[in-house]
């Protein structure tokens, strides 16, 4: 080639590339502020519509104008009063999470809109599902006062019990515990008496757990249980009639019944023995004569079914048994039907059975197709049912980390894009070419519903699923030689404990089973014949770490320490010498992996705190998510941060998202893969669901 004509032709060729890539990037540009202009300036929203959404459509990779332009889109739809506004911020915070700026804007909408009380009241007979509370305090576990005033619930940041006014949306503490460094009590599930005045709620100590009851404007508190051996005690429902708390209890944490509690005397009648299943809801019948509950059965498969019982023991049968997933919702406000969920059509719908003296009447009917998985709440006296739903968002994240820059090399991207639905606990095996992870169950049944694993090629997008004789999983781990995964399960009967899960044979095998009381948490291996986990003797109040070596079958125990505030989450270096673990609330710290003194290696300032760790692949740096602040659990903010193994001044990676944890680097030491995301609950209330005639309360 002729160097005289090659030299202005390379140019050329350059600058036509750098034009192309220029207009590349300045095209999605030039398209925002074109349907800014649209919406802004001209008022034509439906032209800036259409404009940002050519843009999100071919111009994805550019995740910066795009995150911009869906959440632009979103005010588009809120000036147009179109409902899809919701629909797009959430997909900012979805599809964008690396994308603080935007994010941030649309959780504000987003709190702006789902205030509690939002959304006008349905006319009369219309049916209407509308969202009461939403946002990151939301609870759940609470019910719905007879009156409609007041959602009772648990105000998290301190344990304590308190109440929302459905009016006003203001929360008011009932009780006054201080903060979770002066007492680790907390209530947890209550239910409201026939005039909306007092509260039964469960109230856990240190050492026991009891029911108690409340007063809305009365201060102070009374303990109804008086039984000393009870273990646990969940208040279900306040008969009709004002004497008595519907419950289930146990005395040994294995056998539990169902009883009633007096609330004159605190005496308690077992009705009935439920053995080591226990029901998700459990309610009287309007005129007190029966209880209706729903149960797991025993046997496999295990399916949700409901049952009736007479308070005199006259009657105890099967109200709905189908091979299905049944659970309770309550009994209808005119007293005449049971309403429940059914996933019978392959979709958790909404259901209603006639009963008569304890008795199902005809076929059940179909009174809300494709409501899903909730968490009942009760009705108010006007017949409107309350009910809590999870909407949590939840996956796994790649990014690549430049641990001698301390810079990623890459944005946050989803692990395995090709699947739908939330992953947790994530794990690379030893050759790199796939990815182990907990599916989510459907929200609200994860003890019924989580009992498998998957592993997904990262080459073929293909997942395997492997099922575990198991009530619920919790942690993976990848064994050394990749032929078997490490289980944190819980079983049928018992604890959560130790599995060894053989991906060959498909076997699993129990390696520490605890006792009543007790439980496996955090856990690691080393070297495919050792591995740590942290044991919670809860009686006790001790947290071990101990080291299990798989051809001895035995553990040794490396440390112990009072579970106040006690070791987060730990991790083993590469070498196996040293344990990084997190001890609680700010500090890191290393110990020597056969047990000795820990030196701190970083303290951090509150609220921050470290939540999630592993090591570099090198052994001399460890990549630690920091929490932001300690108020908003349900959104944590995070950020992760490189701190050198030897000590000295961590730093920040440029990594920022919501609750990242289950830290985990690729066998190339450049990829880590962690999960991320949003818990979320809301509550919403159905009116007029029934017809007008069921709907209306029977006048007494």
């Amino acid at each position: 080639m002729n160097v005289k004509k090659a030299v202005p032709v390379l140019a050329f060729s350059v600058l036509v590339l750098a034009a192309f890539a220029f207009r590349q990037t300045s095209e999605p540009r030039m398209l925002f502020e074109k349907a800014k202009f649209a919406m802004e300036t001209k008022g034509d929203l439906s032209g800036a519509i259409k404009l940002l959404e050519d843009l999100l459509q071919k111009y994805p990779q550019e995740r910066e104008v795009a995150a911009k332009a869906q959440y632009t889109l979103g005010i588009c739809f809120e000036k147009s009063g179109l409902a899809k506004a919701r629909e797009a911020f959430e997909k900012v915070i979805r599809q964008y999470p690396e994308q603080s700026e935007a994010v941030s804007l649309a959780k504000a909408k987003l709190a702006a809109v789902s205030r509690p009380g939002a959304g006008p009241a349905a006319k009369q007979d219309q049916f209407q599902m509308r969202k009461i509370w939403s946002g990151s305090d939301v609870d759940s576990l609470g019910e719905i006062s007879p009156d409609g005033k007041y959602l009772s619930t648990v105000d998290w940041l301190t344990g304590d019990q308190a109440v929302l006014e459905t009016e006003s949306g203001k929360k008011r503490r009932l009780t006054d515990k201080g903060p979770w460094e002066k007492s680790s009590e907390f209530a947890l599930f209550s239910t409201w008496s026939p005039d909306s005045r007092t509260l039964a709620y469960n109230w856990f100590t240190d050492s026991s757990c009891e029911i108690r009851a409340i007063g809305i404007d009365r201060p102070g508190h009374r303990v109804v249980s008086k039984d000393a051996s009870l273990k646990y005690v969940h208040p279900g429902d306040w008969s009709p009639d004002g004497k008595y708390l519907l419950t289930y209890f146990s005395r040994d944490n294995r056998m539990s019944h169902l009883g009633l509690l007096s609330l004159a005397d605190g005496s308690l009648r077992a009705l009935k023995a439920l053995e080591t299943v226990y029901p998700s809801e459990m309610c009287f019948s309007r005129d007190g004569r029966y209880v209706v509950y729903d149960l797991p059965t025993r046997s496999e498969p295990r399916e949700s079914n409901i049952h009736i019982l007479a308070v005199d023991g006259s009657l105890d049968a099967a109200l709905i048994s189908s091979p299905a997933d049944e659970f309770l919702v309550g009994w209808a406000p005119d007293g005449k039907s049971v309403l429940y969920t059914s996933d019978r059509s392959g979709t958790f719908d909404l259901w209603a059975v006639r009963v008569t003296n304890g008795k199902a009447q005809g076929e059940p009917e179909l009174i809300k197709k494709d409501l899903g998985p909730i968490s009942p709440m009760g009705f108010n006296d006007a017949g409107v049912l309350y009910y809590g739903v999870d909407v949590s968002i939840v996956d796994l994240y790649v990014t690549e980390i430049d641990a001698a820059s301390a810079k990623p090399a890459s944005p946050p991207v989803r692990a395995l894009p090709r699947i739908m639905g939330s992953k947790l606990s994530p794990d690379w095996s030893p050759d790199g070419t796939a990815l182990a992870y907990v599916p989510q169950s459907p929200p609200g049944l994860e003890l019924v519903r989580r009992t498998s694993f998957n592993i997904g090629s990262l080459e073929t997008g293909k997942i395997r699923t492997f099922p575990l004789d198991l009530r619920s999983i919790g942690r993976l781990r990848w064994s050394s030689d990749g032929r078997a995964i490490l289980v944190r399960g819980l079983p049928k009967d018992g604890y959560w404990s130790l599995y060894l899960f053989d991906l060959q044979t498909q076997v699993l095998r129990p390696l520490v089973q605890t006792p009543a009381g007790s439980a496996v948490s955090n856990l690691s291996t080393l070297d495919g014949k050792d591995i740590f986990y942290t044991y919670l003797d809860i009686p006790k109040k001790v947290r071990k770490l101990l080291r299990y070596n798989l051809d001895r079958q035995s553990a040794v125990e490396i440390y112990q320490e009072d579970t106040r505030p006690g070791m987060g989450d730990f991790a083993v270096s590469p070498d196996g010498k040293d344990i990084a673990f997190v001890d609680q609330p700010s500090t890191l710290k290393i110990m020597p992996s056969g047990g000795g003194e820990a030196r701190e290696i970083l303290k951090l300032q509150s609220p921050e705190q470290p939540v999630s760790l592993t090591w570099t692949n090198d052994g001399r740096g460890i990549v630690f998510s920091k929490a932001l602040s300690t108020t908003d659990l349900a959104n944590q903010r995070c950020e992760l941060w490189l701190q050198p193994a030897a000590g000295g001044t961590p730093r920040n990676l440029g990594v920022a998202m919501d609750r990242i944890s289950y830290l985990r680097f690729h066998p190339d030491g450049k990829r880590l893969v962690f999960q991320a995301g949003q818990l979320r609950l809301e509550v919403w209330a159905m009116e007029n669901f029934l017809a007008a005639d069921k709907l209306r309360k029977p006048q007494k």
